[in-house]
């Protein structure tokens, strides 16, 4: 099914499923609707995609027993998905709105919250955190607000849980609970979990009082597992050894070597976390011992040699083309992979090419823009395009599809009614009341703005914010069934080892001189620095400065920086950056500028692109593989990209760059034979 007819079906299921009083059958959903296939079978299936869709979305579809052949009816119940008005300050509002310029999270539904409290974000605050979302979260915060087990698979196990917390460590979130089938409290990485979460009609447990959710992890994400800690050695290499024992902060043993080189020792429980952050730092780290263990990466390794992915990738290779008008090896140059560019411009460049590629991101724009719609009642194109981000033939799509929904019989007087004027000039007269209540959150909103208050409350300057306090008190207490999802989530942010020095240069505008080791060249130089910004993404810091060595702005990882001097020399930061600061822009923290890659992975597993990579862009969905654009920096770059996403990984295009993992992996194995 077209997802140009996917889409008005989706936005009119909403729209029926909010304003029935009583819940409604697939046969008359299907009925009323329209656009649903024929057969049961097909149908059952289709529904349960756009169930799955909108859950995602924040919009819980409610099953309920009826009488009658189809037994289950369905229906949207508002007082699940909306949280009444908070009733902010502006001050209060205002400084939600600045903490949400300086904390990205989520998919945009921070700034959808403030649109509906009536707040526009200022952009005079340089955004600072960038911290990812997951589809998994929703449920598992709806699970704890009710109080109930939740039930998922994990590593191929299926698992009931007592949910006692969620935290967020090392770029990635983990939920922490009593599972029910061993009685014991364990931490699954949310990324991981295989299934949809479901939640049970079963109460759960208490967490326990002396249960502390911020110490409850361990101090590196390989001692989480359920097998027993084992004591490893790694050889470090003398480039990155001072960056090992910063990482480490004295953790295990360390022996230093003449040479530089470093030896040190430490506990895991899970292999695969600690092949990762072997592998990130490709040659420079050899693993010792113990030898079980070493033959473990050994056979992990030759698997990616043996994998027969030849016929696969030139299945999906070839699939892509047909797929993508151009052919040939350019094709994945015509995508425009990587950084976006800006999207008026991009507009004018590719005839109106349209970024929003499923249905489900069509929606989730479209209820962004209808709110501020109905409060502006007349406007333009071309303010839409500049105020939601999408391109002006991306807007008329959406509002010309949006003007045929509404509520059955789809009559006229039943339609939403937006007129797009030939010059651009938009005028609505849209009845908030049929698609949601005005001024009202959805849990997933309300979620977004406590967390991005909580990180923004961790940033010196913020942290006695008086009118912020009162707005995450207020969200505490007014949001009955939420206030235990805020009390039990817990966000840490790394603080690497020269943060606070490069904070003082940031802001009194001096350089530092800085000693890097490079992960694009894999080089130790020295160098001068004018420190522009600090930001995070991903729960890890990075510096955006002037760099006099190469003359040009760069992005250096904090983590790789092995000494840091403050200068007497000052600078003034150019207007650009202060005008790109003022914007709320953050930069892209990972890879860069460089050749465009095509890439393919099993469907499912594509956070693990969006871990190590810079904007990745999905591409395409093929066969049983998510196809993922991005940029390279440089072949040492990607090579180490490539052993950490493992054997079921493959690129695409451009062909050149195909025999990269083999010739990566064979310098690691050469290393143990």
């Amino acid at each position: 099914m077209a997802k140009t007819d996917k889409f008005p079906r989706l936005l009119n299921l909403v729209m029926l499923l909010l304003d029935t009083r009583k819940p409604l059958s697939l046969d008359e959903i299907a009925r009323r609707v329209g656009g649903f296939p024929d057969s049961p079978a097909a149908r059952h299936k289709a529904f349960e995609r756009a169930k799955k869709e909108l859950r995602e979305l924040g919009i819980p579809i409610v099953t309920h027993q009826i009488p009658g052949v189809e037994q289950f009816g369905y229906q949207i119940d508002k007082s699940d998905m909306i949280i009444p008005d908070l009733r902010f300050s502006n001050d209060e509002a205002s400084s939600l709105a600045a903490a949400s310029a300086m904390v990205s999270f989520g998919g945009g539904e921070g700034e959808t919250a403030l649109q509906k409290l009536g707040c526009v974000v200022s952009g005079q605050d340089a955004t600072v955190a960038s911290i990812p979302s997951h589809p998994a979260l929703f449920r598992l915060f709806e699970a704890m607000a009710a109080r109930k087990v939740v039930l998922f698979t994990y590593r191929s196990k299926l698992r009931n849980l007592d949910v006692y917390g969620i935290s967020f460590r090392w770029g990635n979130w983990y939920l922490l609970g009593n599972e029910r089938e061993s009685g014991l409290v364990k931490t699954f990485l949310v990324n991981r979990i295989e299934s949809e979460v479901e939640i049970t009609g079963i109460d759960s447990l208490e967490r326990p009082g002396d249960f502390d959710i911020s110490s409850r992890l361990p101090k590196n994400r390989w001692e989480i597992g359920e097998g027993d800690l084992v004591t490893v050695r790694v050889l470090v290499h003398p480039d990155v050894a001072p960056l090992v024992s910063y990482e480490l902060g004295g953790q295990g043993a360390a022996e230093w070597r003449p040479d530089g080189s470093l030896v040190v020792s430490i506990k895991i429980a899970d292999s695969g976390s600690f092949f990762d952050w072997l592998l990130s730092n490709f040659d420079k780290a050899v693993l010792l011992e113990p030898r079980p263990l070493v033959a473990e990466l050994v056979a992990y390794l030759n698997q990616m040699l043996s994998v027969p992915e030849t016929q696969v990738r030139d299945s999906v290779a070839s699939q892509f083309k047909q797929d993508n008008p151009g052919g040939g090896e350019d094709v994945f140059n015509a995508l425009s992979v990587g950084n976006s560019p800006d999207p008026i411009s991009a507009d004018k460049a590719d005839g109106g090419r349209s970024d929003l590629r499923s249905a489900t991101a069509m929606y989730s724009v479209l209820v962004k823009i209808l709110p501020w719609l109905a409060r502006k009642k007349s406007t333009t194109v071309v303010e839409i395009s500049k105020t939601f981000g999408i391109t002006d033939s991306e807007v008329i799509r959406l509002l010309e599809v949006a003007a045929c929904c509404g509520l059955p019989p789809y009559t006229p007087d039943s339609l939403l009614e937006i007129i797009v004027e030939d010059d651009g000039t938009v005028d609505s007269f849209i009845d908030m009341e049929i698609i949601t209540s005005p001024r009202k959150l959805t849990t997933l909103e309300a979620m977004v703005l406590a967390t991005t208050a909580l990180v923004a409350l961790k940033v010196p300057g913020i942290h006695q914010d008086q009118y912020l306090l009162s707005a995450l008190a207020k969200l505490k207490k007014s949001l009955s069934k939420f206030d235990v999802a805020v009390s039990e989530v817990d966000v840490g942010m790394e603080e690497p080892y020269f943060l606070k020095d490069l904070r003082t240069a940031a802001n009194e505008r001096r350089s530092v001189e800085i000693t890097y080791f490079s992960s694009s060249s894999e080089r130790v130089s020295t160098r001068q620095v004018d420190p522009y910004q600090l930001f995070t993404e991903s729960g890890r810091w990075y510096l955006r400065g002037f760099c006099h060595l190469t003359d040009e702005i760069r992005h250096f990882s904090l983590g790789r920086i092995i000494s840091c001097e403050l200068t007497d020399g000052g600078f003034d930061l150019p207007e650009s950056e202060l005008e790109r600061i003022a914007g709320g822009d953050i930069p892209s923290a990972f890879g860069g500028a460089g050749e465009s890659v095509v890439l393919a992975i099993p469907a499912g597993s594509g956070w693990l692109v969006e871990r190590l990579v810079a904007s990745p862009r999905l591409l395409a969905e093929i066969q049983e593989f998510e196809v993922y654009g991005f940029q390279s920096s440089s072949t040492a770059w990607l090579s180490r990209v490539l052993v950490r996403l493992g054997p079921s990984a493959f690129i695409v295009f451009p062909l050149h760059l195909r025999q990269l993992r083999e010739d990566a992996v064979r310098t690691l194995l050469d290393m143990y034979s």
